[in-house]
């Protein structure tokens, strides 16, 4: 055991070092804050406005929340783009509708994934049949109606044809008009507003009507795949940045670990440290 007087140099050497990692990781992670800020704020404009907005004569939406757009695109509401439904849940004691299953079958976690590859679970034919779950087409939008924390309004893209339970609502574009991952970036951009009408940061769910009801502004359709290509390949970009700079902070936390460990364990010898002056 260190003398008492070692123990205090131990202590002043950690809180100098460990202060001065932990102000480096604070740094980055209000960089990245600040970098998923960015990303809201390009989808913002470029769903609202275009990618040249400057050049294009605007109108009144005639949505008070949602301002001007340019001139030649449209407002129409979410129902009229899409089929909108929820699924459902085969009855979870009877094993004949789970085991040895092959149906992909999603719960309201799988929105985390953006871009749902993989299932939650899997269900048989006859939980298929008979339960109120159904088929959603590969390509669809996955909303969350319920969940916990943040869960709630999210959505994602669905990259395999799978059903879902009845905390998710399904998307499936029919119209020629829309693009579905304009409409994606659309809702994603409505995320607080979809949250708040389906009662906050309580536990009620979001209800089908009112996501129906969400008022889009359409584009042309070519002018739609345009500005999802733009933001997907800002988004790249920023999403690599903080990619690396999380790794960075995971880094900095297990050399603060590693520090730690070596000086209280007498591996590094901190009687003749000194703090810097400055």
């Amino acid at each position: 055991l260190p003398s008492p007087q070692e123990q205090t140099q131990i202590a002043a050497y950690l809180d100098y070092h460990t202060g001065k990692i932990d102000a480096l990781i604070a740094k980055k992670e209000t960089l990245i804050q600040k970098l998923q800020e960015q990303r809201q704020a390009i989808i913002n404009e470029a769903v609202t406005k275009g990618v040249t907005s400057s050049a294009v004569e605007m109108k009144d939406s005639g949505i008070e929340w949602l301002g001007e757009i340019p001139k030649h695109w449209e407002v129409v509401k979410l129902k009229w783009l899409a089929d909108i439904f929820a699924g459902g849940t085969p009855n979870t004691s009877k094993n004949e509708y789970w085991e040895n299953g092959e149906i992909p079958w999603l719960n309201s976690g799988t929105v985390n994934q953006k871009r749902i590859k993989s299932p939650s679970k899997y269900i048989t034919q006859k939980g298929l049949e008979e339960s109120s779950t159904k088929w959603v087409k590969k390509g669809s939008l996955i909303v969350a109606l319920a969940g916990q924390g943040k869960t709630k309004g999210m959505v994602a893209i669905l990259e395999l044809d799978a059903t879902c339970n009845q905390s998710m609502a399904a998307v499936e574009i029919k119209s020629k008009r829309a693009f579905n991952e304009f409409i994606l970036l659309w809702i994603e951009r409505n995320y607080q507003n979809i949250r708040n009408m389906g009662g906050g940061e309580k536990r009620d769910g979001i209800n089908l009507q009112i996501l129906g009801d969400i008022y889009c502004p359409i584009p042309p359709i070519e002018e739609q795949k345009e500005i999802f290509q733009i933001i997907n390949n800002q988004s790249t970009l920023i999403r690599k940045s903080i990619k690396n700079l999380k790794t960075s902070i995971q880094k900095l936390k297990d050399y603060r670990q590693s520090l730690i460990n070596e000086a209280v364990t007498g591996k590094i010898d901190v009687r003749s440290w000194q703090q810097p002056n400055s």
